[in-house]
Protein backbone atom coordinates (compact mmCIF):
# COMPACT_ATOMS: atom_id res chain seq x y z
CA UNK A 1 0.00 0.00 0.00
CA UNK A 2 1.48 3.18 -0.96
CA UNK A 3 1.85 5.64 1.86
CA UNK A 4 -0.25 8.52 2.34
CA UNK A 5 1.21 11.95 2.09
CA UNK A 6 -1.86 14.55 3.43
CA UNK A 7 -3.31 14.35 7.03
CA UNK A 8 -6.77 14.42 6.02
CA UNK A 9 -6.71 11.77 3.27
CA UNK A 10 -8.26 8.60 5.01
CA UNK A 11 -7.45 5.35 2.80
CA UNK A 12 -8.39 1.49 3.89
CA UNK A 13 -8.46 -1.67 2.27
CA UNK A 14 -10.61 -4.16 3.48
CA UNK A 15 -9.99 -8.16 1.78
CA UNK A 16 -12.07 -11.16 2.52
CA UNK A 17 -9.04 -14.05 3.39
CA UNK A 18 -11.89 -16.49 3.95
CA UNK A 19 -15.62 -16.40 4.65
CA UNK A 20 -17.62 -19.44 5.26
CA UNK A 21 -18.38 -22.85 7.67
CA UNK A 22 -14.24 -23.31 6.76
CA UNK A 23 -13.19 -20.54 8.09
CA UNK A 24 -13.38 -17.00 8.47
CA UNK A 25 -10.53 -13.75 7.60
CA UNK A 26 -10.91 -10.32 7.10
CA UNK A 27 -7.74 -7.96 6.79
CA UNK A 28 -8.00 -4.79 7.81
CA UNK A 29 -5.10 -2.16 6.13
CA UNK A 30 -4.87 1.72 7.00
CA UNK A 31 -2.24 3.58 8.10
CA UNK A 32 -1.16 1.93 10.77
CA UNK A 33 -0.91 -1.94 10.99
CA UNK A 34 -2.72 -4.30 9.43
CA UNK A 35 -5.42 -5.78 11.90
CA UNK A 36 -6.93 -9.38 11.09
CA UNK A 37 -10.61 -9.63 11.98
CA UNK A 38 -11.38 -13.59 12.89
CA UNK A 39 -8.34 -16.07 12.35
CA UNK A 40 -10.63 -19.19 11.71
CA UNK A 41 -8.47 -20.67 9.12
CA UNK A 42 -4.97 -22.73 10.09
CA UNK A 43 -2.17 -20.66 10.83
CA UNK A 44 -0.17 -22.25 7.38
CA UNK A 45 -3.44 -20.98 5.69
CA UNK A 46 -3.81 -17.60 6.97
CA UNK A 47 0.01 -17.09 6.36
CA UNK A 48 0.00 -18.33 2.79
CA UNK A 49 -3.20 -15.97 2.37
CA UNK A 50 -1.77 -12.83 3.92
CA UNK A 51 1.44 -13.30 1.82
CA UNK A 52 -0.70 -13.40 -1.25
CA UNK A 53 -1.54 -10.27 -0.88
CA UNK A 54 1.42 -8.77 0.19
CA UNK A 55 1.15 -8.79 3.57
CA UNK A 56 3.92 -10.57 5.69
CA UNK A 57 2.36 -12.20 9.01
CA UNK A 58 4.52 -10.71 10.87
CA UNK A 59 3.64 -6.89 10.09
CA UNK A 60 -0.37 -7.74 11.60
CA UNK A 61 -0.54 -5.70 14.66
CA UNK A 62 -3.86 -7.07 16.08
CA UNK A 63 -6.02 -9.68 16.26
CA UNK A 64 -10.19 -8.98 16.66
CA UNK A 65 -12.56 -11.33 17.45
CA UNK A 66 -15.91 -11.57 16.61
CA UNK A 67 -17.60 -14.39 18.49
CA UNK A 68 -16.23 -18.00 20.26
CA UNK A 69 -17.12 -19.90 16.63
CA UNK A 70 -14.16 -22.10 15.85
CA UNK A 71 -14.32 -21.16 12.15
CA UNK A 72 -13.75 -17.91 13.79
CA UNK A 73 -11.32 -18.59 16.03
CA UNK A 74 -9.23 -21.58 14.64
CA UNK A 75 -5.78 -20.17 14.95
CA UNK A 76 -5.80 -16.75 16.64
CA UNK A 77 -4.22 -18.17 19.61
CA UNK A 78 -1.56 -19.44 17.73
CA UNK A 79 -1.56 -16.18 15.57
CA UNK A 80 -1.20 -14.23 18.49
CA UNK A 81 1.84 -15.94 20.10
CA UNK A 82 3.71 -16.55 17.21
CA UNK A 83 3.61 -12.71 16.44
CA UNK A 84 2.77 -11.32 19.73
CA UNK A 85 -0.36 -9.46 18.83
CA UNK A 86 -2.78 -8.78 21.17
CA UNK A 87 -6.06 -10.66 20.87
CA UNK A 88 -9.03 -8.33 21.10
CA UNK A 89 -12.57 -10.02 22.03
CA UNK A 90 -15.56 -9.33 24.29
CA UNK A 91 -14.95 -10.52 28.30
CA UNK A 92 -17.68 -13.35 27.89
CA UNK A 93 -16.20 -14.39 24.56
CA UNK A 94 -12.56 -14.72 26.46
CA UNK A 95 -13.79 -16.57 28.47
CA UNK A 96 -14.91 -19.23 26.59
CA UNK A 97 -11.82 -18.75 24.88
CA UNK A 98 -9.45 -18.97 27.92
CA UNK A 99 -11.57 -22.53 29.13
CA UNK A 100 -9.81 -24.03 25.71
CA UNK A 101 -6.69 -24.22 24.25
CA UNK A 102 -7.37 -21.08 21.85
CA UNK A 103 -7.25 -18.98 25.10
CA UNK A 104 -3.59 -19.12 25.09
CA UNK A 105 -2.60 -15.75 23.65
CA UNK A 106 0.69 -13.89 24.05
CA UNK A 107 -1.88 -11.13 25.27
CA UNK A 108 -5.20 -9.78 25.71
CA UNK A 109 -7.38 -7.08 24.87
CA UNK A 110 -10.53 -5.89 25.82
CA UNK A 111 -13.46 -5.28 23.78
CA UNK A 112 -16.69 -3.83 25.02
CA UNK A 113 -20.52 -3.61 23.50
CA UNK A 114 -21.38 0.19 22.21
CA UNK A 115 -18.08 1.18 23.76
CA UNK A 116 -15.09 2.93 21.05
CA UNK A 117 -11.71 0.93 21.29
CA UNK A 118 -8.95 2.25 19.36
CA UNK A 119 -6.97 -0.49 17.27
CA UNK A 120 -3.88 -0.29 15.54
CA UNK A 121 -5.08 3.38 14.09
CA UNK A 122 -8.97 1.85 13.70
CA UNK A 123 -11.70 2.88 15.77
CA UNK A 124 -13.81 -0.39 16.58
CA UNK A 125 -17.36 0.28 18.06
CA UNK A 126 -18.60 -3.42 18.46
CA UNK A 127 -22.33 -3.69 18.86
CA UNK A 128 -24.08 -6.90 19.45
CA UNK A 129 -26.08 -8.72 16.59
CA UNK A 130 -28.22 -12.17 17.42
CA UNK A 131 -26.37 -15.34 16.43
CA UNK A 132 -26.09 -18.90 17.80
CA UNK A 133 -22.65 -18.47 19.88
CA UNK A 134 -22.68 -19.21 23.37
CA UNK A 135 -21.51 -15.40 24.22
CA UNK A 136 -22.47 -12.42 22.46
CA UNK A 137 -21.71 -12.18 18.79
CA UNK A 138 -20.10 -8.15 17.93
CA UNK A 139 -20.13 -7.19 14.31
Amino acid sequence: MPAVEREDVIGIRLTVLGSGSAGNVTLLEGLDQPVLIDVGLSYREVARRLETVRVPPPSVGAVVITHAHGDHTRSAALFSRKHDVPVYATGATREILESSQSGNVASWGQLACDTTSDICGFRFTPFEVSHDAAAETVA
